[in-house]
């Protein structure tokens, strides 16, 4: 029985960080900040833009359990994800998602939106 929970427990640490979003257990998927190879070959800065999907994430950096937004980080993008009720309630109960708000939510958005600026930025000058 504890091998059991213990897989179990390793299965669901597993599922945050390599969650996929769509339309099946989310509303909408904004990017904040992201960054697309151009024809000439330097990355773009592309905010405010809608997708249909979110895959690739490499973390999890913010809840607002109000608006049931979850901030996530794949290596080219910041993005918000609107989760359905369903999936919020187990988003909420996930203890290792700060749930923020109000102008700490916007301090980590800046935060991780200057990192992939600054990553980007490096690129494109290499």
């Amino acid at each position: 029985m504890k091998k059991i929970i213990v897989l179990f427990m390793l299965v669901m640490t597993s599922i945050g960080v390599h969650a996929q979003f769509s339309i099946s257990n989310s509303t909408q998927r904004r990017v904040i900040v992201a960054y697309e190879l151009g024809s000439d070959g330097y990355y773009k800065r592309v905010t405010k833009k809608s997708v249909e999907r979110v895959d690739n994430i490499v973390g999890s950096y913010a809840y607002d359990k109000k608006a049931q937004n979850l901030y996530v980080m794949t290596p080219n993008s910041n993005i918000v994800i609107t989760l359905t009720k369903d999936y919020a309630k187990i988003i909420k109960k996930n203890k290792s998602i700060p749930q923020v708000a109000g102008d700490e939510l916007d301090v980590l958005v800046q935060k991780y939106s200057k990192q992939l600026d600054d990553k980007y930025t490096a690129l494109n000058e290499a």
